[in-house]
């Protein structure tokens, strides 16, 4: 940090009962690097700001790995947090490529069945709210799982958390990206019954302090913050799509960010979708499948205006003294229905 707060260190446990009534604990913590720290400052601000998001942050992404293993059904297997840790070590992580030779494309790194072995890490690159995927899928190579191949029901071309790479959605797959292959399922469900699993027989941690457990973050946070996480050095802004302009529920599978100010928009690597609880439509908002579906906690909202203005305040601006000074009705009419769509809020109260 910057001398005023330590880095933290997050430990989990994540409990699984299986047919026998075993149970199973994996005590997992979570290192946040000064990197991560400096950050959620220049994002928020103050330290005081910078911690409370970096608690909903955390908590997201605990949530995330939660709900995948929660998906398996059998055995039941969740994630909660059962200790925290404060470490003032200030290793030289960053936020940057991982991989052999800082090769960028490598999202995260463990050691197969690594659970109760002396090398029982994972290292994860923090790629914004998105990162709780790599890490349930880190999670899940230490529990004994393998990546998705060609097998029947487990193809990689299906999208399950366990592909061997990242991939952007779309409706006929990315409730697959929230849940393991039966594969997978077998995999783990075979280490855990295994002696190489007897290490999670026993809990090691003694801690009892908890991180929000419900926290919905699409709520919380506008989709250009979302943006600010994944790219901390771009401006921060929301790419509207006009895919979505057709379809808000389009941002529950992927989003796209403006990576430069006015440069080039693209999807977030590995296609980013919008994080649970974001608006996707009236009263609707995205949900733990990728999907859009009711919410009584978003209100009602005028889809023709959904996204706000498209076009910049300034610009937005300039349109609106110039349609009032147009004596005309019938071209101030015909000038709203041409720029009301990219200026539709500012110009609510003058075009119908």
């Amino acid at each position: 940090t910057d001398g005023t707060q330590p880095e933290r260190v997050l430990s989990r446990k994540k409990r699984q009962v299986n047919r026998e009534a075993t149970e199973y604990i994996v005590e997992i913590h979570i290192l946040i690097d000064h990197h991560v720290w400096k950050t959620f400052k220049s994002i928020f601000g103050s330290d005081e700001e910078a911690l409370t998001e970096l608690h909903f942050y955390y908590s997201h992404i605990v949530i995330g790995m939660d709900t995948v293993f929660r998906n398996i059904g059998s055995p039941s297997i969740s994630v909660s947090v059962r200790e925290r840790q404060k470490s003032r070590s200030r290793d030289g992580f960053h936020r940057g490529g991982i991989g052999k030779d800082g090769f960028l494309v490598v999202a995260g790194l463990a050691f197969p069945s690594g659970a109760c072995r002396k090398w029982k890490v994972s290292l994860v690159d923090d790629t914004g709210l998105d990162s709780w995927n790599t890490a349930a899928h880190e999670l899940a190579h230490s529990l004994g799982a393998s990546h998705d191949n060609r097998e029947p029901g487990c193809e990689i071309h299906q999208k399950f958390l366990m592909s061997p790479h990242g991939s952007v959605y779309d409706l006929s797959n990315v409730a697959n990206s929230y849940r393991f292959s039966p594969c997978t399922v077998r995999q783990i469900r075979t280490y855990l019954e295994s002696s190489e699993a007897a290490c999670l027989r026993s809990l090691q941690g003694t801690g009892v302090s908890q991180l929000t457990g419900s926290v919905r973050q699409g709520a919380r946070l506008s989709l250009d913050q979302v943006c600010r996480l994944r790219y901390p050095s771009s401006p921060g802004k929301l790419f509207v799509h006009e895919n979505f302009i057709k379809d808000p529920a389009l941002l529950c599978i992927n989003v796209y960010c403006h990576r430069e100010a006015w440069g080039s928009s693209a999807p977030f690597r590995y296609g980013l979708r919008a994080p649970v609880g974001t608006p996707c439509g009236s009263q609707k908002s995205c949900n733990w499948n990728g999907q859009c579906t009711y919410d009584s906690k978003v209100p009602a909202i005028d889809m023709s205006c959904f996204f706000g203005d498209i076009n910049s305040f300034d610009k937005c601006s300039i349109v609106y003294r110039t349609i009032t000074k147009i004596p005309s009705a019938v071209i101030r009419n015909r000038y709203c229905n041409q720029m009301k769509p990219a200026c539709c809020k500012t110009l609510a109260s003058i075009c119908s």
